[in-house]
């Protein structure tokens, strides 16, 4: 059990040091995208080229997946009260904001499904 919360502690500090590296890529070159984009390239490239072993964030990656959807609730909630501290919220914008957040958890969901079939054939 030790093993396995070190090596999870490990695994997502290495993907903080990639997305901090992007912050810093970012903000030394003034790209026009979030750094956060920029660190999912970075982390794709690695990937990719085979500098950096899928096992070495494997275990961290699946962990901040398995709770990703709990990262959508702070963004909704201050899209519904960002509005209604002017008093502008309307049934429409409630309406949309429901359709389109759940349309996104379950997009990422079916991708990240399809993905995974795909990796354990």
């Amino acid at each position: 059990m030790l093993q396995y919360a070190g090596r999870l502690v490990l695994q997502i500090g290495f993907l903080f040091i990639i997305y901090q590296s992007a912050v810093w890529l970012v903000q030394l070159t003034a790209l026009p995208i979030p750094a956060n984009v920029a660190g999912m390239v970075i982390l794709m490239l690695l990937l990719f080229s085979g500098l950096l072993p899928e096992a070495y964030v494997q275990l961290g990656a699946s962990a901040m997946l398995r709770y990703l959807g709990l990262l959508f609730v702070p963004f909704c909630v201050a899209a519904v009260l960002g509005p209604a501290a002017n008093g502008l919220v309307s049934l429409d914008q409630l309406i949309i904001l429901a359709v389109t957040t759940v349309a996104g958890i379950a997009a990422g969901g079916l991708v990240f499904q399809y993905l995974e079939r795909g990796s354990q054939k």
